[in-house]
Parts: C-alpha cells; structure tokens; sequence
C-alpha cells in the first residue's frame, strides 16, 4: 500500500552493519515519534543495531534485506525507546 511506502521512505536500518527492511523497526520509530508529527508526515531516521549474533538470524532471506530476532518485541521497545531519547534532548 501507497502508505506503507510513505511511512518507510525516510527510514533507513542497519543490524550488525547490513542494510535491512523490516516493519518491527519501522513501527518503533513511527511509535516514537507518536504526537510529534503531523497527519501524513512521516519521520527521516537512520537506525544502527549491534547485538549479540544470536539474538539475530540473517539467514532468513536470500538477499539477507530481512532478519528475524530472537526476541522482537524487546528490539522494538529498546528502539522506540532510543530514538524517543534522542527526540527529547
């Protein structure tokens, strides 16, 4: 959907160093971002995660664009939680 494009254009994510779409991600940055922007605005972040590699497999698309975490609602709630930070200061 047109949305979906909207929401991800400005977003750009990195685990252990590799490039990868992902909509946990995604929906922790629009989660930090909540009442903060404007109907049909969407945020422009860069998010970098380093994690042991074992919280995350890269071997789950043959591009490796996508991972799966071990434990994805933690990496969505310490995401939101980090980029939410460095909208504060």
């Amino acid at each position: 959907p047109q949305e979906t494009l909207n929401v991800n254009r400005g977003m750009w994510f990195f685990v252990q160093g590799r490039w990868i779409q992902d909509r946990t991600l995604s929906a922790a940055v629009m989660e930090a971002y909540r009442n903060l922007l404007m109907h049909g605005e969407y945020p422009t972040a860069i998010v970098r995660i380093k994690m042991p590699t074992e919280e995350v497999d890269v071997n789950v698309h043959p591009t490796k664009a996508q991972v799966k975490f071990r434990d994805s609602q933690a990496v969505f709630r310490a995401t939101s939680r980090a980029v939410r930070e460095v909208l504060e200061k």
